[in-house]
């Protein structure tokens, strides 16, 4: 939904509700924060079956023996080479709702990255999983209760209904046997559309969570626009309308969009059709023709997501449904369509280009993170919406006004705005500002202006900017997604395109948000090059150069802010249980392929180590940053004659992460994942721990 619902917050509807809590508590666990499950679960990966695979991961978290993960959907990015596996939590094989555990995956399988969460202890709370209550009852109860608080006298429709078993865990982290409920409504005639939903504890019948999940904000000719931006036509102006023609009739059907005219009813499903080639139909409430333009932005909408983004909006075919009721001044995604309102006194007809993108990305990212339409997950569901509504003005046009619904507001410039949220008078723009029970629509101001700062950054623009919230969605948020865990994934989903962290740090640092740095792929070769060209003894400058931090030493415990030298650069530790670690398992600044997702580098040492560079006369230019582990000590190299085996000899007792290098025999290898104590000689090769790099002979 694109403006705030008016609709009165619902409360418990259940008859002979009343709100208990268990003694006992269950733990949500962050699982990109928790560098030591990483660990476990990069081991974990090596069985070759899914089975195996989900069943050495719910290990690896501490699930217990009840409790299982489920694969839910397996997506390989092109663009990437990434997969991403998204995993449902089960207990007793009952769902935990509002969970996943997100694994990303490079091409030799290896776990790079945990996200989403995961819930520990709940077989301590629910051993009973018999509900009090048949789904139905609960489903009957659910509807009654909540149309009669909009309109008792209302003769109601429904669609899309369910009622599910779930395991639900409260804000006092305790565990529920429960059901999830969810519908569409809305009364005949239109005017109250609602799409709740209902956590129902299925033993005593209580409501334990409740939210609006109702989102809202060969060819034709004709007219479009309104009175406050003007009349265009399309076949003139713009591109004619994609339609069907039957002889002299035109459809609005093609292959990608369908545009239905409920003619201000509620329902409908035939595509609206026309004697051609120009449709006139209708002007009302100030705009020319409501059914053109929503027909020709849902097409524009879909192509950037097709074109840009290589993937489509939705997995079905947009269906874009106009003249909805009467006097309607709101817009909606209920999970099947899009629907839009005539306006009335403050909107002109919703089907302006941002508002079309808006309520189809809400579909989006039902279909992908699945964010809860509550509280934070909901401030960047809506945001979400919003950055789409800018990038296909971007698409279409090349330019951005930064505007929420400009174009569709009667009085005033616009419902929201980018670069400052609290013009508005009730969005905020910092995460200091925002309180539980928000309103998502002003609570979305807080990744707005974000996305705002980095559309802007040179280097930058909105297509880019929206990319890494389009990969963000469909790879490393969850339904219970925070903004810590939301700019999380916004960074390392910019991290996996090759794109500059200090400038997604820097954007999300505006709204009081950390997160790592550490430059780009493409621009970290000077973080390497000066590495390899020297085969002393020290890997970093003790004399002759600037880097004034003590030398980084696995094992210890840096904290955030902490600078370390290391291979003639300096660097500045920015997660501490990533750079850190007692098992030495922490991420070496400059070594591997994952270390900036724990450090970020500050600069690079003038000078050259004191030690003999006499066997190279240049520095290497490798852009890659593994390749700084080459420089380690020759004295310490297997080889005995012929060319010199660069990386450190492998030792039993070193932990190796991804990407590591080692020698041994004069053979290379490479780590595939975390490992101890695993001979590459015996643990090379297809689903083993080592990659052969190739001979030093």
């Amino acid at each position: 939904m694109i403006i705030p619902n008016r609709l009165q917050k619902l409360s418990a509807v259940i008859p002979l509700i009343v709100f208990s809590a268990a003694a006992n508590s269950a733990d949500l666990v962050d699982l990109r924060n928790d560098y030591t499950l990483l660990q476990r679960a990069q081991q974990a990966i090596q069985g070759p079956t899914v089975r195996s695979v989900t069943s050495n991961i719910s290990q690896a978290i501490g699930l217990s023996n009840d409790e299982n993960l489920v694969l839910e959907r397996s997506r390989f990015d092109a663009d990437t080479g990434l997969t991403h596996q998204r995993y449902i939590q089960t207990y007793k094989t009952i769902p935990v709702w509002g969970t996943r555990v997100i694994t990303t995956q490079g091409s030799n399988r290896s776990i790079s990255q945990l996200h989403g969460n995961a819930v520990l202890g709940v077989d301590a709370e629910v051993q009973d999983t018999q509900p009090a209550f048949s789904a139905d009852t609960v489903l009957n109860d659910v509807k009654k209760n909540h149309t009669q608080k909009i309109d008792p006298q209302g003769a109601w429709e429904f669609h899309s209904e369910s009622s599910d078993l779930v395991i639900y865990v409260d804000d006092q982290d305790t565990s529920h046997l429960a059901y999830a409920v969810s519908f569409f409504a809305d009364v005949n005639g239109g005017g109250h559309p609602t799409r709740p939903t209902y956590i129902i504890d299925a033993k005593s019948g209580d409501t334990l969570f409740t939210f609006e999940g109702l989102a809202h904000v060969k060819q034709g000719t004709g007219p479009g626009g309104n009175q406050k931006i003007g009349r265009y036509y399309y076949g003139t102006d713009y591109d004619k309308l994609d339609v069907t023609v039957s002889g002299s009739t035109y459809i609005m059907e093609n292959t990608n969009v369908k545009t239905v005219n409920l003619n201000h009813g509620t329902t409908g499903t035939q595509a609206y059709s026309f004697q051609g080639p120009e449709n006139t139909v209708k002007e009302i409430n100030g705009a020319y023709s409501p059914l053109n333009d929503a027909h020709y932005f849902g097409g524009v909408v879909f192509d950037m997501y097709q074109n840009w983004y290589n993937t489509r909006p939705l997995s079905f075919k947009l269906t874009m449904r106009v003249h909805y009721s009467s006097n309607y001044d709101n817009a909606f995604w209920n999970g099947r369509e899009m629907t839009f309102g005539d306006g009335g006194s403050l909107f002109y007809p919703l089907t302006s280009l941002d508002v079309s993108s808006h309520e189809v990305s809400h579909g989006f990212t039902e279909q992908n993170a699945g964010l809860i339409y509550e509280n934070q997950s909901g401030g960047i569901n809506e945001s979400f919406s919003d950055m789409a509504g800018e990038a296909a003005e971007f698409y279409m046009r090349g330019t951005n006004d930064w505007l929420v619904g400009y174009e569709l507001r009667k009085s005033g410039t616009a419902l929201r705005y980018f670069e400052d949220p609290t013009r508005d008078g009730s969005s905020i723009g910092h995460v200091s500002n925002y309180y539980p029970g928000m309103d998502v629509h002003h609570s979305s101001g807080v990744f707005n202006k974000a996305f705002y700062h980095l559309a802007t950054t040179p280097g930058w623009d909105t297509r880019k900017a929206f990319e890494i919230f389009v990969k963000a969605n469909q790879s490393y948020w969850g339904p219970s997604t925070n903004y810590q865990q939301g700019a999380q994934g916004a960074r390392d989903a910019a991290q996996s395109l090759g794109y500059n962290l200090d400038d997604v740090a820097a954007a999300f640092a505006k709204v009081g948000i950390t997160v790592a740095g550490g430059g780009s792929s493409s621009s970290s070769s000077s973080s390497s090059s000066s590495s390899s060209s020297s085969s002393s003894s020290s890997s970093s400058s003790s004399g002759g150069g600037q880097c004034t931090a003590p030398q980084y030493s696995a094992g210890t415990a840096y904290s955030v802010g902490q600078q370390v030298s290391n291979q003639n650069n300096q660097y500045r530790c920015d997660v501490s249980g990533w750079c850190s670690s007692s098992s030495a398992w922490a991420y070496e600044p400059g070594v591997g392929l994952y270390w900036n997702t724990a450090w970020t580098q500050t600069g690079s040492c003038s000078g050259s180590s004191t030690s003999s560079s006499s066997s190279s006369g240049s520095s290497s230019t490798s852009s890659s940053s593994s390749s700084s582990s080459s420089s380690s000590s020759s004295s310490s190299s297997s080889s005995s004659g012929g060319n010199i085996c660069t990386s450190p000899t492998w030792n039993a007792a070193d932990v190796y992460l991804n990407g590591d290098k080692v020698s041994l025999n004069n053979v290379e290898y490479q780590a595939q994942w975390w490992n101890q104590g695993a001979n590459p000689e015996q643990n090379s090769g297809p689903w083993q721990v080592w990659e052969v790099i190739g001979s030093c002979m």
